[in-house]
């Protein structure tokens, strides 16, 4: 038989396991359930790219895509 103190120090770390787990799964799977505004006027001829910061990823991988038209593709 397992002594109590680490009964307990083995639900605490289960416990804290299941927590991060939580915290990691709400976190990466949190998506925008709605229409945003600058998606609204995209249609198969004319599909416009937001404006800066606003993209699926920041920084100068996705500014230098900003504005451009990208119904060709």
């Amino acid at each position: 038989m397992l002594p109590k103190s680490i009964i307990v120090q083995m639900l605490l770390l289960l416990i804290s396991v299941m927590g991060v787990g939580i915290y990691v799964y709400r976190t990466s799977t949190a998506v925008y359930c709605s229409v945003h505004l600058f998606h609204a006027e995209d249609s198969p001829l004319r599909f416009v790219t937001p404006g800066s910061g606003q993209g699926p990823f920041r920084g100068e991988r996705w500014d230098r895509w900003v504005g451009h038209d990208l119904s060709r593709w």
